[in-house]
């Protein structure tokens, strides 16, 4: 929606979220199989990603859902935390979440994690243009 693209143009919230919503599998090597190169999503028989969109009131909507079981109860409070990843050593700064919400709160938006989903499901919130 134009709506939605204006609204992300202007934040520049919209594209970091998806960024780290979608984290982008590390190179690939020739010993690599194509399965190894994902291995976030190894044990799942089916592999997704859902956008959902939609306004209402003075708010544009953005969730982000993908087909993993969610993120571990032990992680869900430190999750938008500086520095704080569950990737291994040397995989990931820990930034992304936490810059990303930092930017949706500095619009007057927010970014969350919504802990009802059964899936991985992120919910950028972004007040109207």
């Amino acid at each position: 929606s134009s709506l939605v693209a204006e609204t992300a143009k202007r934040t520049k919230v919209a594209p970091r979220a998806m960024s780290c919503a979608v984290t982008r599998p590390p190179r690939s090597t020739e010993s690599q199989t194509r399965s190894e190169r994902f291995t976030a999503a190894l044990p799942l028989p089916e592999r997704w990603i859902r956008l959902e969109i939609g306004a209402s009131g003075d708010w544009v909507e953005l969730a982000v859902t993908d087909s993993g079981g969610g993120i571990p109860p032990e992680a869900r409070d430190r999750l938008f935390t500086p520095f704080f990843t569950t990737k291994a050593v040397g995989k990931g700064t820990g930034l992304g979440l936490a810059v990303s919400r930092q930017l949706a709160e500095n619009q007057g938006g927010s970014l969350v994690l919504d802990p009802s989903s059964p899936n991985t499901r992120f919910v950028l919130k972004l007040k109207r243009p």
